[in-house]
């Protein structure tokens, strides 16, 4: 009988307990995947962010390329970098541009890897003006002297894109 008394307590006990710590561990468990989601939104968007800069790269090269491939077939550096400017301006005028937050990037690695890379494209895309007053040849040469450098930061922060699983 001292048994059936105590199992009963027990079971009032326990259900009681699980009744009150059940709605309590499901809520702390929401709340973990309603934050773990806000975070994985967060980082996305960051991503997206740098996925653009990233595209970026690759249309400053083109536009280098436009600028080089114009002048070579007679055309005058000034004609050449304003055709070659006005076909970045079309492959982007629909696409809404994300806003340039890097300060939004808590790893303090992979941020200072896309502000370096930002540099980068923003000293390429200065140097195609260059062209109207420089030497088309000695242009080019110092367009490909860029190229590896800004194809290693490319490589480092896509590296580092994967390591963060972002």
């Amino acid at each position: 009988m001292d048994t059936t008394i105590v199992a009963v307590i027990v079971g009032l006990l326990s259900g009681a307990l699980g009744s009150v710590l059940g709605p309590l561990v499901t809520h702390i468990l929401r709340r973990r995947e309603r934050e773990d989601e806000r975070e994985r939104e967060i980082h996305r968007e960051l991503r997206e962010m740098i996925e653009e800069r990233l595209l970026d790269c690759g249309r400053e090269r083109a536009v280098a390329f436009r600028i080089w491939a114009f002048v070579r077939i007679g055309q005058p550096p000034p004609e050449a970098y304003n055709r070659a400017t006005a076909w970045r301006w079309d492959e982007t005028k629909d696409r809404p541009p994300h806003r340039w937050e890097p300060y939004r990037i808590t790893d303090q690695e992979l941020r200072r890897l896309v502000e370096q890379l930002n540099e980068r494209i923003g000293d390429l895309n200065s140097h195609h003006i260059s062209v109207m007053t420089t030497d088309p040849d000695q242009w080019w040469t110092e367009v490909l002297e860029k190229g590896p450098q800004l194809r290693e930061e490319e490589r480092q922060v896509r590296l580092r894109l994967d390591e963060l699983r972002w």
